[in-house]
């Protein structure tokens, strides 16, 4: 009850139907909102950039740099086709007229989204420099191809159609 000059007393409105009150409790009741979903989306999702094995992971990174430092070394260039009506994947490798040729190179394709999509093929060699493989049906996407032995390894981008040229850059 609020008193006024003149001796009248006037009924002031309970707090919950002011406006005041409820701009002053929302600020901290949206703060506890954003804390409880930001603690639900952090419980709930995947650590997949933590890695608990990053020396091993590390380690095996340097192995990798030296595989491309030696395919520069050997001036190593792939033409990678696809036959799509045959499911092959085909594979011409030039390089350094020194370069024993293995039996088999390793081809991975890599989805740069969702590693689910990711394949991994070997080739086998008919004839020195030519290599073929059974590639099933893959679908036209945007891929990083890796085409690698023990020794060397280079790497370029494909969009699953056609034909395209990786050298060791």
């Amino acid at each position: 009850m609020i008193r006024t000059t003149a001796g009248s007393s006037v009924q002031s409105p309970p707090w919950y139907s002011q406006r005041w009150p409820w701009l002053l409790i929302a600020a901290p009741l949206v703060a506890v909102v954003a804390s409880v979903i930001t603690a639900v989306l952090a419980v709930s999702g995947a650590d997949s950039l933590v890695s608990d094995d990053y020396y091993r992971r590390g380690v095996a990174i340097n192995a990798e740099l030296a595989r491309r430092a030696e395919a520069r070394r050997l001036g190593i260039e792939v033409t990678l086709h696809r036959h799509p009506d045959r499911n092959r994947i085909e594979l011409l490798v030039r390089g350094n007229p020194a370069v024993e040729w293995p039996p088999v190179i390793g081809i991975r394709l890599i989805d740069p989204a969702q590693a689910r999509f990711d394949h991994r093929f070997n080739a086998a060699q008919t004839a020195p420099g030519h290599y073929e493989a059974a590639a099933g049906t893959l679908e036209a996407r945007r891929w990083h191809v890796v085409v690698e032995t023990t020794r060397w390894q280079v790497r370029g981008r494909w969009n699953g159609l056609g034909q395209v040229e990786i050298d060791a850059r």
